[in-house]
């Protein structure tokens, strides 16, 4: 299949019969120009323009193949309208990822309002810590933790996620998690013995694998044992009393593919989860 740049330079030589003015209205140099309609003219095996002194003039086959490269054109231009269209209203699906720990807490309680004020963009929320949904197009944006942006992505740092040990007064007064012989436990996460060696009381023991934040939460909240979590969640929770400082786990960014920057319903709810995270959860 012929290159359309090579079309693209037919047009314009043909428009204004020169290979300057040609070259300078398609920004590119004299010799590309020559290049590409002497590419153009072998691989069509016909010659398109009569090289004279006062310029380029159309042959008769020149005419004729200006007559459907033109048609062809006009039909380009006006997908491209569809789409840029398309891209420029609020309406369409907008498939959202998101680490679980941000959906039920932080976005669910305002997406009806959002749904309220723009009731033709459909979002879909799934979780996931997967950065790979984005790079296989399985996703529009995603909510992340990561200390750094995959290069092949773009985003905004929304803040910090900050994770400190929880458990209920009645708890921590009736185990001591301090004390070397302390009855307390952790409530279990993800099998990792270093972030037990490195927590607040590497003594304890731990209890279960709860993978879920709202489960391990609930677990706290109903005297089980201590858990390691979200501090802009347990903060709230007046149940909760914090037994340790915070501690830094990783960046949240707010991520998604370059070629998705101006379409304005990628756009719309992108704005929404950073003012959503900016303004009423600064980390």
């Amino acid at each position: 299949m012929e290159n359309w740049d090579d079309f693209r330079v037919f047009l314009q030589i043909a428009k204004l019969g020169s290979i300057r003015q040609a070259a300078k209205k398609l920004n590119i140099s004299h010799s590309t120009v020559l290049r590409r309609v002497d590419n153009l003219e072998r691989v069509l095996e016909t010659r398109l323009f009569e090289r004279r002194p006062s310029g380029y003039q159309l042959t008769l086959a020149g005419e004729d193949a200006l007559a459907e490269i033109t048609e062809v054109e006009s039909r380009i231009d006006g997908v491209s309208r569809i789409v840029l269209g398309r891209d420029a209203i609020l309406k369409g699906k907008v498939r959202v990822t998101l680490p679980e720990v941000f959906g039920l807490p932080l976005l669910v309680p305002h997406l009806k309002e959002f749904h309220r004020q723009h009731p033709e963009i459909d979002i879909t929320l799934e979780q996931t810590y997967s950065h790979n949904d984005l790079n296989v197009r399985d996703a529009d944006i995603a909510i992340r933790l990561t200390r750094k942006l995959p290069e092949d992505l773009v985003g905004r740092k929304l803040g910090k996620m900050m994770m400190a040990a929880y458990a209920t007064e009645e708890y921590r007064v009736e185990h001591s998690p301090d004390r070397e012989n302390s009855s307390a436990e952790w409530i279990g996460w993800s099998p990792n013995p270093q972030r037990i060696k490195s927590s607040p009381f590497p003594h304890l023991s731990v209890f279960g694998c709860f993978e879920n934040v709202s489960i391990q939460m609930a677990c706290a909240i109903s005297g089980m044992g201590i858990g390691m979590l979200p501090c802009f969640l347990a903060d709230k929770e007046p149940a909760l009393v914090r037994l340790s400082e915070p501690e830094y786990l990783a960046d949240i960014w707010v991520i998604y593919r370059s070629e998705l920057r101006t379409t304005a319903r990628i756009r719309c709810v992108r704005n929404f989860i950073e003012t959503l995270f900016v303004n009423e959860y600064p980390f």
